[in-house]
């Protein structure tokens, strides 16, 4: 009774066929039989459908979800311009659901996807669900929202949003994979059951400043008013400036706000992209609850560094077991900006595969995030956020 893990990259995008039968190759000489595969593919330079078809070429027909990033993760390196390939085998069912409804009603979507690959899995009991969406359409916490309906409050889910390569003020529509189809505007998830240990974990580097405000009105991604004041002044109070544009330029995550978890320590970490001087309201990176309590943070490269560490020894503290068999990681984007000015990317990864004894880790820069809160005893539960790496360890019993 056991869980494999495999992990493998190709730059080969130029020959997009090839590139997915090598991918599968690799990993399929790694393990005896994939129960179900993760694709992480570049936006740019790649024919997405013909590399799904090369894949299933050499790695046959099992369930296959995935899209496109901001980067790809292959051990401790930041795989840019790469496709990256998770494959999981062993004694484990794997079931995929998929759907487009996002613009017309995210709720029904996330709950589409989770209902189809509940339906598909059968009888086993599911334990983890992988879920991957388009984040800049409709309403992501409803999509997070509308699998919990079908899968519990309480019950593990981990993923991101599909990127593009480069976060613009315009970008377009990333994609994302579901067996041989390449889709838009869709969300995507995985089922997984089996007899398999996993721990879910995340950090995200922000440090509390201010005492929790009330988001009284809010416009989607704008937060209009905090205790019924203006979120501007608010802010300016908190860090104790006076706003400027060129201090909040577009994706920057000195400044951030998050989301307070009544009973718990924990909490999910939300970018400020911008302000508005004359309506006194701020830009957040993604669409944030009215009624729910925020409060301001600082996020430093050194801190980020530290807790990407705690919260890695954290989730090996709350697994069964030792027997590590390997690790899908999901990291903001925001992140990779963030380190990535500061040369620290590659030293993240490495705190991260290091403590995970370098057995296979890939995954994605994504454009935002579902975090699995583990804070047992008190409760456990996912949240949709930002600025956070997500993972899940897997390994024997």
């Amino acid at each position: 009774m056991s869980i494999s893990v495999a992990a493998s990259r190709s730059s080969d995008l130029k020959n997009p066929v090839q590139c997915g039968r090598d991918l599968a190759e690799e990993v399929l000489r790694q393990l005896a039989a994939p129960r179900c595969l993760l694709v992480f593919s570049p936006y740019h330079g790649i024919d997405h459908r013909k590399l799904l078809n090369g894949i299933r070429s050499a790695a046959g027909d099992c369930p296959l979800i995935g899209g496109t990033t901001y980067g790809g993760i292959y051990g401790s390196m930041l795989a840019e311009d790469s496709v990256v390939l998770l494959a999981l085998g062993g004694d484990i069912q794997a079931a995929a659901g998929w759907s487009v409804g996002l613009a017309t009603d995210s709720f029904e979507a996330g709950r589409q996807v989770a209902e189809m690959a509940l339906s598909r899995l059968g009888g086993p009991k599911p334990k983890l669900f992988i879920l991957m969406h388009e984040p800049q359409m409709g309403f992501p916490v409803k999509i997070l929202e509308g699998a919990q309906s079908v899968l519990g409050a309480d019950f593990p889910i981990i993923g991101g949003g599909t990127g593009t390569g480069v976060i613009m003020e315009q970008s377009p529509m990333s994609i994302q994979f579901m067996g041989e189809k390449a889709l838009a505007g869709a969300c995507v998830g995985l089922l997984l059951a089996g007899d398999f240990e996993f721990s879910c974990g995340f950090s995200h580097g922000g440090t509390p400043i201010s005492r929790p405000f009330t988001l009284t009105k809010t416009r989607g991604n704008i937060l209009v008013e905090l205790d019924h004041r203006p979120a501007l002044d608010v802010m300016e109070e908190a860090f104790n400036v006076q706003y400027h544009p060129v201090d909040i330029p577009f994706s920057n995550y000195n400044l951030a706000c998050s989301l307070v978890e009544e009973g718990t320590e924990d909490f999910t970490l939300f970018g400020i992209w911008g302000a508005n001087a004359q309506e006194r309201t701020l830009y957040c990176g993604t669409p944030i609850i009215e009624g729910a309590k925020y409060r301001f943070v600082t996020v430093e490269p050194e801190v980020l560094l530290n807790q990407t560490k705690e919260g890695v020894l954290k989730a090996l503290k709350l697994l069964k077991t030792d027997k590590i068999k390997g690790t899908v990681c999901f990291d903001c984007y925001g992140r990779k900006l963030q380190l990535g000015a500061h040369d620290l990317i590659d030293q993240e990864l490495k705190i991260i595969h290091d403590l995970l004894g370098k057995t296979p880790l890939a995954g994605m820069y994504s454009g935002s995030e579902i975090d699995f809160l583990n804070s047992q005893p008190v409760r456990s539960f996912s949240r949709y956020g930002h600025a956070s790496t997500s993972f899940a360890i897997f390994a024997d019993p």
